[in-house]
């Protein structure tokens, strides 16, 4: 990772972890837990409004999205055309598989850790993933240099 990939990582970390800004995730994942432990689905992902970052964030971001997939459970492989995406792990464990010269690579990241690599994976833009989660229903934090008016998300079995 490089260093300037790595100093955005550290002020979305810090962003995230502000007291103003905690209560409010805390309880949009709360509802998103709740959502799909009552729901059918494997997955759901809500967008959260940027402003509620209280101007903490990287002037770059965009868009943020918390994305919640059940224990046990491969997501559809996708790419963002037109932004990277940064991904934090706010509860639980999964492993994102990013497609780089036609192999698959394991990328596996858990809310415990002291290192922002242990919590942090950085996809790129216009890059085949797919997140898995592992033994636990994982749910993340994403961040996109696109908005939400401007994103375009692909999708592949």
């Amino acid at each position: 990772m490089s260093q300037a990939e790595n100093k955005l990582l550290e002020s979305l970390d810090i962003a995230l972890n502000n007291k103003l800004v905690v209560p409010f995730i805390n309880e949009a994942i709360s509802n998103v837990t709740i959502e799909l432990t009552k729901s059918n689905f494997t997955s759901i992902t809500k967008n959260i409004s940027i402003d509620k970052f209280n101007g903490l964030l990287p002037n770059q971001i965009k868009l943020c999205r918390i994305f919640a997939l059940k224990a046990n459970i491969k997501s559809k492989v996708e790419r963002h055309t037109n932004s990277p995406q940064r991904t934090f792990t706010y509860i639980g464990e999964g492993d994102t598989k990013i497609l780089e010269n036609n192999i698959w690579k394991s990328n596996v990241k858990k809310n415990v850790g002291s290192s922002i690599d242990d919590r942090w994976l950085s996809v790129p833009e216009n890059t085949w993933h797919q997140p898995i989660a592992l033994s636990n229903d994982w749910i993340t934090i994403t961040f996109h240099t696109a908005s939400e008016d401007e994103i375009i998300d692909e999708y592949r079995d």
